[in-house]
């Protein structure tokens, strides 16, 4: 098997992390389409609507979160070009 880097070492990534807040309930409602709203799949879209609304360009990486009473925090790695 072949594997080549495609962009070569010219170009990097800054990454940050953003850390959101939002109640239960909201996050529920806003991923109603989800079987599983804590999946992956679930709190990367999550994301990519918050920072789309934002219009943040930055490009998601992989999220956490953790349930803190009524509310979900979700820490998300996100990508910027350089």
């Amino acid at each position: 098997m072949e594997i080549r880097n495609i962009h070569g070492g010219d170009k990097s990534f800054r990454v940050t992390h953003k850390q959101l807040e939002v109640s239960t309930e909201d996050y529920f409602n806003s991923l109603n389409n989800f079987h599983d709203p804590f999946s992956q799949a679930a709190l990367q879209q999550f994301v990519v609507n918050y920072l789309e609304e934002d219009h943040d360009d930055g490009l998601i990486g992989l999220v956490r979160y953790k349930e803190d009473g009524d509310n979900v925090v979700i820490d998300a790695a996100v990508r910027y070009m350089e």
